[in-house]
């Protein structure tokens, strides 16, 4: 996720039936990076949703 500012942003992961797996805020920090752990997840492809008051940005996770 790439950022110029700090912002709160809502993480969600679902699979892909659309179920639900996770969702949290984490504070994404200018400059640096946030670990997501997915190490509770199972093989599979996942859809990760990163939403901020004003943006979204959609990645498809393939976990193996």
């Amino acid at each position: 996720y790439n950022h110029s500012e700090n912002k709160n942003a809502k993480v969600s992961i679902t699979d892909i039936q659309g179920k639900e797996i996770f969702n949290g805020i984490y504070t994404f920090k200018k400059d640096s990076r946030t670990a997501i752990s997915f190490s509770n997840l199972k093989s599979g492809m996942y859809i990760m949703s990163i939403s901020t008051d004003n943006e979204r940005q959609i990645i498809n996770v393939f976990i193996q």
